[in-house]
This record gives structure tokens, sequence and C-alpha cells, in this order.
């Protein structure tokens, strides 16, 4: 349903260090908030494309400072609010290019404040500052070592080893933590955990 505390398709979930619980409601274009026992909260966003509206939000992920990132999906984008929902920033744009979205699923963040964004539709991550300002990528389409066929979610231990979700190749690949900066030059696939 469309009520406070009902849902369609809830995508992403997320649990701040508050024990705040923020869900993705995908077809409903919004953020639901939750206590941890389950006791709505509150809401934000609506359908459009203006600052703090959505198209299918889809993951989302709590920051090191408790900022929320969304992977705005299909307005190909990612918007980042405080934990009210109040908007912050936006970045991201359709296109193939550095720093351009195709259908963003997956959010993550880094014991550092870095941003992976699983970037669907162009089948690489992508690796931001969390101001968005654009630092590595990797993936290509494929089915090989580091090639995905829609990735779709992607996490972080707490070693910063990333897993992703490799959706259409029946998979979980995990890659090696490196610092951010020589990530485009020493990124490698360590192994497949499922196929």
């Amino acid at each position: 349903g469309g009520a406070a505390g009902q849902f369609d398709k809830p995508v992403g979930v997320a649990v701040s260090p508050t024990g705040r619980v923020y869900v993705t409601d995908y077809l409903n274009h919004r953020v639901q908030i939750f206590g941890a026992s389950g006791a709505y909260l509150g809401q934000w966003g609506s359908y459009g494309v203006a600052d703090g509206r959505f198209n299918c939000p889809s993951g989302i992920a709590v920051g090191p400072g408790g900022d929320l990132y969304v992977a705005d999906q299909l307005n190909h984008r990612v918007q980042v609010f405080d934990a009210d929902g109040g908007f912050l920033r936006k970045w991201g744009a359709y296109g193939t290019g550095a720093g351009q979205l195709s259908g963003p699923s997956g959010v993550a963040l880094d014991a550092n404040g870095h941003v992976y964004v699983a970037d669907g539709y162009n089948d690489r991550v992508q690796v931001f500052s969390a101001d968005g300002t654009y630092r590595t990528q990797w993936g290509v389409s494929g089915s090989g070592s580091g090639e995905f066929d829609r990735p779709l979610f992607l996490a972080l231990d707490p070693s910063d080893n990333v897993f992703v979700a490799d959706t259409r190749n029946h998979r979980v690949q995990m890659f090696a933590a490196v610092p951010v900066p020589a990530l485009a030059a020493s990124w490698g696939r360590i192994k497949t955990l499922y196929r």
C-alpha cells in the first residue's frame, strides 16, 4: 500500500548507529523511517526529479557521520540526506562516462567515507568521495573475473573488502580493499564466492 508504514516493493534497508531503520520504498518513491521495533517514525520523498524526490529509490547506506546516501535508480543519481530526510546534496547524471550513472542500485561506504556505487546498467562499480567527486571505477560487461552482468548491490566488510552481487552472472564477487587512489591500477578479483 501507500499509507504510512506500508510498502510497494521495499528494496533497500539501512540501520543508523542510533537504531533507526531506513527503508527505500521503491514504487512509492520514498524512504520510510522506523524504530528498531518497527514503529513508524516518518518518511520523505515523492515521485519526481527535484531535489529530495525519487524515481525508484533503491540502495541506501548510512555514512560515518550519520548522513544517508540513496541510489535514486531511474533518476541516475545519488542523493544525500541528513538523519531526518533533509536534502544535502546530489551527484550523477545519465551516461557512461566517469562519474555518470545508468540505473545505480547499490551504495555502500568504506571506513574513510568513500562511496561505492553499483552502476547496474553500466556493469561497473564506481567510487566517489563523500561530496560526490569521482575517484575511480572498475568492471566491464562480461562473465570473466572482475566482469559484471548487472551488478545490483554491494557491501563492504570491516576490512573494506568489497562484495558485489553480480546478478545476471548468478554469483557474488569479492574484491580486495586497497587505498582508493590506487584502485584503478590495483583492483584484483580474489574469488567468486557463489556461482
